[in-house]
């Protein structure tokens, strides 16, 4: 029996492995969706499919993909790969959470699945539902901080809810891990400030307005309105901070509690200074 007959049919059993693994992650080139898009063999339409919170943040959890066959009546398979980074015009950038198998069957001309993403910048409004979004320019890895994120979709896939593994992303995507928590904290509490101003300015004075009417039966709008003009810019200031720091100390605590998720994914949180700065839970 020659000796070298079974080792050469593991070799080609794993190189057939490893090649059906490289082309459904988006490696193989030929498989790719963008380079099929770019070279015309099909197009595409993608919008922003339903919103769900992490953390009292509001962000896209999915898109709606369509691909249509540029011509011909063959088979077509191709793939986008998890982690990839799509934009959406003046809202936050996304990123596929999955790779997505995309199959045209010989003699139809679509394929159509909601695909899952993260949202990559949390105190950017996200795309509106329905909007368009772009799968152009939007390679992983265009950043340190995208390319670590990118490689974290492909452990978190079966990792919990999408909002707590949205919280992960967020921690990898913003650089928060190599930053105190301290840091981490003041920076939240700016950007919620800043990013939700107008927001919570509504919602407080709506707030104050519910209250006016049940203290002041009868009045009118004009008359609500002028009580707050006149009463209540300190305290909506007071109520924005109140508020700001509620949706802050939330964040801080899904980031914190993603800790375990995060290490079964390779990270070493004692390693990590968010962590080893973050208080004891």
């Amino acid at each position: 029996m020659n000796p070298w007959r079974g080792r050469l049919v593991w070799l080609a059993v794993g190189l057939a492995i490893a090649g059906a693994v490289y082309w459904f992650t988006g490696g193989g080139d030929r498989h790719s969706l963008l380079r099929a898009i770019k070279r015309g063999d099909v197009s595409y339409s993608a919008s922003a499919g339903g919103a769900e919170s992490a953390g009292g943040v509001d962000g896209t959890a999915d898109i709606d993909l369509t691909v249509t066959r540029g011509g011909g009546n063959g088979a077509l398979d191709f793939v986008l790969p998890a982690g990839f980074v799509i934009h959406a015009g003046d809202a936050q950038r996304l990123m596929t959470a999955v790779p997505v198998a995309v199959h045209i069957p010989q003699g139809q001309a679509q394929f159509h699945q909601r695909v899952e993403t993260y949202c990559l910048e949390p105190f950017r409004p996200p795309p509106s539902a329905g909007s368009s979004v772009s799968l152009d320019g939007g390679d992983p890895g265009q950043s340190p901080d995208d390319a670590a994120a990118a490689k974290l979709t492909g452990c978190l896939k079966d990792e919990g809810e999408h909002g707590e593994r949205q919280l992960g992303v967020w921690l990898v995507a913003q650089g928060y891990l190599e930053k105190p928590y301290q840091d981490v904290q003041a920076t939240l509490l700016a950007k919620v400030r800043q990013e939700t101003a107008d927001e919570l300015n509504a919602k407080v004075s709506g707030q104050m307005a519910d209250e006016l009417r049940r203290a002041i039966p009868g009045a009118s709008e004009a008359q609500v309105q002028r009580q707050i003009d006149r009463f209540a810019p300190e305290k909506i200031a007071a109520r924005i901070d109140a508020q700001a720091k509620e949706l802050t100390d939330q964040l801080l605590g899904g980031f914190v509690a993603s800790k375990a998720r995060l290490q079964a994914c390779g990270y070493d949180p004692a390693k990590l200074s968010f962590f080893q700065t973050a208080p004891a839970v």
